[in-house]
């Protein structure tokens, strides 16, 4: 299969990015699009560990590596927690735990060149990132409207408590 083939996927990134011709271009993403998914990239995000795996498997250094890679993480984060089997939801625990709504973030950041920034799938690549950090952020306040405000309310209410016993 031609994308176990981790020559041959480099061979087509590397065409990708060094690509002047917009209708090659096109045609290379068409074909990266129709394989599945890069085992090297599938075994770097499921093997999440730390900040710095979830940094080599998403490394922004070129468009389209990262709208690749992007998309993958889309399918990991969108899966809806009642079909999730738990390996999904542990490797969800996980990418949270270590920072991926930072790292996401800090791919927004990446100075691009015009050159990069002209390529149609710039906006596609913006676009999933800003999703993804939305679904982050949105799961974020969920969850923590579900653990840490009963908390706070509760702390909140005993020292209104306690000042009501001072004043009385």
């Amino acid at each position: 299969i031609l994308c176990d083939d981790e020559n041959l996927m480099e061979t087509l990134f590397d065409l990708l990015d060094n690509s002047q011709c917009s209708k090659m271009t096109a045609s290379v993403w068409t074909l990266l699009m129709t394989l599945p998914s890069s085992p090297k990239l599938l075994n770097s995000l499921n093997s999440l560990q730390d900040v710095s795996s979830l940094q080599t498997a998403i490394d922004g250094s070129s468009i389209f590596r990262t709208l690749y890679a992007l998309q993958i993480l889309n399918q990991y984060l969108c899966a809806d927690a009642k079909d999730a089997t738990e390996k999904i939801l542990k490797w969800k625990s996980t990418f949270w735990k270590h920072l991926g709504t930072k790292h996401l973030f800090e791919l927004t950041r990446i100075q691009r060149t015009s050159r990069e920034k002209n390529i149609l799938v710039y906006p596609k690549m913006m676009a999933l990132l800003l999703r993804l950090l939305n679904r982050c952020l949105v799961s974020s306040a969920s969850k923590l409207q579900s653990s840490l405000l009963p908390r706070l309310f509760a702390t909140l209410h005993e020292k209104d408590e306690e000042k009501t016993k001072e004043l009385t």
